[in-house]
């Protein structure tokens, strides 16, 4: 009896532990926006470090380890990847990642997941599920990034990305 009672116990805290899984350690999720060109090149610089540009530094001082950056390639306004902060930010202007721009405010990621481009997913595709479209003007939310999201938007994005990149 025991046992089948330590077995449910541990099934539980693995189902649990499964659901946090899916979703950011710190519960903050943010939004990155990148064109083709800089998620390419963030890629293929080793996916490691993300950066954002000096005037954005103030946000990106309160990113913290555990947030997740929702990756958003803007012009084609498709949702491709999920990154997990994984360091305090910093400042380094001397290590080139990006051609066009240094983007010298830093923080260390992780990817938890990415889709190519063309398989990523389009941002109308989720209007009914995204409270940014209860307004006119949708696209204001998704100019400059970092930008702090709310959790529920942001946990439609995590699903609607792992469920492309898992299926």
């Amino acid at each position: 009896m025991l046992r089948h009672i330590l077995s449910i116990s541990t099934a539980r805290d693995s189902s649990a532990r499964m659901k946090t899984d899916a979703l950011s350690p710190s519960g903050r999720y943010w939004v990155q926006v990148f064109t083709i060109d800089t998620w390419n090149q963030f890629l293929n610089a080793g996916a490691k470090v993300t950066g954002f540009r000096i005037n954005r530094w103030g946000f990106v001082q309160r990113l913290k380890p555990g947030d997740w950056l929702l990756c958003y390639l803007s012009k084609v306004s498709r949702w491709v990847g999920i990154l997990e902060v994984k360091s305090e930010p910093y400042l380094d202007d001397k290590t080139r990642i990006w051609k066009e721009d240094a983007y010298p405010c830093r923080v260390d990621v992780a990817m938890v997941t990415s889709l190519p481009p063309d398989d990523g997913v389009p941002i109308k595709d989720l209007a009914d599920r995204l409270s940014i479209f209860n307004g006119p003007s949708w696209s204001l939310f998704l100019m400059a990034s970092p930008t702090l999201w709310k959790e529920a938007d942001a946990q439609v994005v995590v699903e609607v990305v792992r469920s492309r990149t898992s299926g």
